[in-house]
């Protein structure tokens, strides 16, 4: 029987060369709060598998996802200096990209475009996702957000959502 290859030695791992009964993550790990997922899923090391029970979200190491992200994109309402703002972060984007930004011309303006993409990220659409919503409002962190969407990874039954801590 040959042994699968060295996946740290292919650089990153895939599903290519595994079949039935091959493992795919060496660890599997859980965590209970979005902000634990969060500081888990940005070092790059740990694949988001699920949800188990409705408030333990699930991870495997190390990833056999590839890692993408876009460039930094920048909006501004007309006159807006960039003192108030929302920046969003995906949770499956590298750090080194940086979040999306939305430069506002006022405070209540920036608390209303945070509040809407909170909704809006959070809104079922099914599929799954994490990201990090900042408000700033004089150029400093007014409000911190972890949004969760969730898609149900089973069919049937009660859906569950994870705590909000």
């Amino acid at each position: 029987m040959t042994e699968p290859e060295d996946v740290e030695a292919q650089g990153a791992r895939t599903r290519g060369g595994y079949s039935t009964g091959h493992q795919l993550y060496a660890v599997i790990e859980f965590c209970n709060s979005r902000k634990a997922l969060w500081a888990k899923l940005k070092t790059g090391r740990w694949d988001w598998l699920g949800v188990k029970d409705g408030r333990t979200f699930v991870l495997g190491s190390p990833r056999v996802q590839r890692r993408s992200g876009v460039g930094i994109a920048v909006q501004h309402e007309p006159g807006a200096t960039g003192v108030h703002r929302v920046a969003v972060e995906a949770s499956w984007v590298p750090k080194r990209v940086g979040p999306a930004i939305t430069k506002c011309l006022t405070a209540d303006s920036a608390r209303r475009r945070f509040e809407s993409a909170v909704a809006r990220l959070e809104k079922p659409d099914g599929s799954s996702g994490l990201w990090r919503v900042r408000l700033y409002v004089d150029d400093r962190i007014e409000d911190d957000v972890f949004a969760l969407r969730l898609a149900s990874n089973y069919l049937g039954g009660k859906r569950r959502t994870p705590l909000d801590s």
